[in-house]
């Protein structure tokens, strides 16, 4: 990845070492140290690159459909890392192997107004010449608007820029589910969690198949979010994609926190 906005590169792309980085190009994740993630989702975007590699501009093609009602059971906190995001007020777990880190937000170049932070990333490799991550996670507060389209337009924000570094790019957003989490105070939140799927042509760099799940949780002060990004098939062999079922685990355990 390679981040947009900046140094991640989701399905697997990053500039700078140091913070996190994420696969995909979501900006600023300077999160070199997670050149993983977003090589760093990515500095995740994770976006504002402008190095990115030649070829002609990838066409996005996302695809978005009603949100359901059913409100979905909590889930509790998998075992693994907490990355608290003390500013947003929202926490999540990345499991083990993935490295959190405190580098700068990232900015989606797609969609203003979004800043994603307290950042974690996993399984950085470099590819001619520039760093990727093969999965990043980050936090913050969402824009004000309907729920649904929120969650729906960062999800789709996120697989656009987390993958710039592709001629051929397609993002699919599914359907918002109603979701609940229970807060460390005790406290349940009623929310929304959306997938997006993402496909690639045309780089050697990037995995040709990626997932983004983002959580927007409704607060009494506004809505906060968290989004995890992930290659689920293709890139290099070493290392691998990141396991589905990970990234879910991610996405389930978002949680307000005092």
């Amino acid at each position: 990845m390679t981040y947009p906005g900046g140094q991640y590169q989701g399905l697997g792309l990053f500039d700078e070492p140091p913070p996190p980085r994420r696969t995909g190009r979501i900006a600023a994740v300077a999160v070199a140290a997670v050149v993983v993630i977003v090589g760093a989702v990515v500095a995740v975007v994770l976006l504002n690159r402008g190095d990115d590699g030649g070829g002609p501009g990838p066409t996005t093609s996302p695809t978005t459909t009603g949100p359901t009602t059913t409100a979905q059971p909590t889930t509790e906190a998998p075992p693994g890392e907490v990355v608290a995001n003390e500013d947003a007020h929202v926490a999540y777990t990345v499991p083990d192997g993935w490295v959190a880190s405190g580098g700068d937000p990232i900015t989606l170049p797609s969609m203003s107004g979004v800043s994603i932070s307290a950042l974690a990333g996993s399984g950085e490799y470099a590819c001619e010449g520039r760093d990727y991550s093969r999965g990043f996670a980050g936090s913050g507060t969402a824009p004000a608007g309907e729920i649904n389209e929120v969650a729906s337009d960062i999800a789709h924000a996120v697989g656009t820029d987390g993958y710039t570094g592709a001629s051929g790019l397609e993002v699919s957003v599914g359907t918002p589910k109603a979701v609940k989490r229970t807060g460390d105070g005790g406290a349940e939140v009623d929310g929304v969690q959306v997938e997006a799927t993402v496909t690639t042509s045309g780089s050697a760099c990037l995995s040709t198949r990626g997932l983004v799940v983002v959580t927007v949780l409704r607060v009494a002060d506004g809505l906060r979010f968290v989004v995890v990004n992930g290659d689920t098939e293709g890139g290099p062999a070493d290392p691998p994609p990141v396991d589905r079922a990970a990234l879910l685990a991610v996405a389930d355990s978002a949680r307000p926190i005092p």
